[in-house]
């Protein structure tokens, strides 16, 4: 009789759960195979059968074997059961308390009581008017010979001081007043010693700069904006609706422009045209142009048709990645550099992304196909065993 889809009739002692489970333990807490059965209450003849009959089972846990281990945690199980590791342990994770050190020698905290009693003695000595004094100086000395004699001290360099077995108010007044205070400034000086404070700075220079700083940030928010919208315009193709179109006085008054406009005599040979413009020139093949050469090219006429192609090549590229990965839209750091800006590089950008994505989904269908491949071969092995 077959339950729950195993060979053999009795139940699994190692289910699923336990098997995930001793996998993370091999992985993470650098248990070794054996350790880890005997956390599960498992045999390690179970755990041997178990890697036989299951193929994926067995690939997890050669997976989990072939990572590199912690030796922090490995010093951790050993320590349970040998007493070097515990001691090694507690000499690197409390060095001042377990350290091996000699008959002679003395702690930072010893050190440091005994600068605190010989600096509260002092303070004791002189008038309260010349604690500030008496006890930067002191303190100064007591840091320099901290630095001298503990060049390894506590962690991000401060002593580690436990509390001093007796009060010491007059040198803790003056501590907080210490360390209370603002940070000093370090001034220019001149070549004869003198200070060299800095000009003043003018309101007005400041106001102008801070309204300079808020319009480039207007104006970088605004074209986020607009980029966000939608597809910039073809080049050199103005839309109606944007800022860059011309403006036109439509309440302009007819008359206004024929009191503007004078009219010239049959015979002005400057006045060939009603709006007072110089006369069409011939050109080298006898051609009448309404243009003369001075005329300022427009910046629409002169940009290519190519640029006007390749911002369309852009948009379907931008359109094919919101069909297939719309989720890589989610990481746009490099699209909004300046340099991603120019349409070739915003191209070229967007290409290797499409094509990272599809990279990536052919690994996932190969890996699926292997991984049903061997499903089915297992899948025959179990009926030929079964027969």
């Amino acid at each position: 009789m077959i339950l729950e889809n195993h060979i053999r009739g009795r139940r699994r002692v190692l289910d699923d759960a336990k098997k995930a489970r001793l996998c993370e333990l091999i992985d993470q807490e650098s248990y070794t195979v054996e350790q880890a059965a005997e956390s599960l209450d498992v045999s390690l003849r179970t755990v041997q059968r178990e890697r036989r009959y299951d193929q994926d089972f067995d690939h997890e846990v050669r997976l989990a074997l072939q990572q590199s281990p912690d030796p922090l945690k490995l010093m951790e199980h050993a320590a349970r059961s040998h007493w070097r590791a515990a001691a090694w342990l507690l000499e690197r994770t409390k060095p001042e308390e377990f350290a091996r050190k000699p008959v002679n020698m003395t702690s930072l905290k010893l050190v440091a009581t005994a600068f605190r009693y010989i600096q509260e003695a002092a303070l004791e000595t002189v008038p309260a008017e010349y604690h500030e004094a008496l006890y930067r100086h002191t303190q100064a000395a007591i840091e320099q010979s901290f630095d001298c004699c503990f060049p390894m001290r506590g962690k991000w360099g401060e002593p580690k001081i436990k509390q001093l077995p007796f009060a010491t108010p007059l040198a803790d007044v003056q501590s907080s007043k210490f360390w209370g205070e603002p940070v000093g400034v370090l001034h220019d000086y001149d070549e004869e010693g003198n200070i060299v404070f800095p000009p003043p700075v003018d309101p007005a220079e400041v106001a102008a700069r801070q309204a300079r700083v808020a319009e480039l940030k207007q104006r970088l928010a605004e074209r986020r904006r607009q980029e966000a919208l939608g597809p910039r315009p073809a080049a050199g193709i103005l839309s109606p609706k944007t800022a860059e179109t011309t403006e036109f006085n439509a309440t302009k008054s007819a008359a206004t422009i024929s009191d503007a406009t004078e009219i010239p005599s049959p015979g002005d040979p400057l006045a060939a045209t009603d709006s007072g413009a110089l006369p069409a020139e011939p050109t080298a093949n006898n051609i009448l142009s309404p243009k003369p050469p001075e005329t300022t090219t427009s910046a629409a006429t002169t940009s290519s048709p190519a640029d006007g192609n390749l911002e369309l090549v852009i948009a379907m590229v931008e359109r094919t990645i919101d069909d297939e990965c719309p989720e890589t839209w989610n990481d746009t750091e490099e699209l909004d550099h300046p340099d991603a800006q120019d349409p070739h590089i915003r191209l070229r950008l967007l290409s290797e992304r499409l094509e990272r994505h599809r990279r990536q989904e052919r690994r996932q269908a190969r890996a699926a196909e292997k991984k049903a491949k061997a499903a089915r071969q297992r899948a025959q092995a179990q009926c030929r065993r079964a027969a």
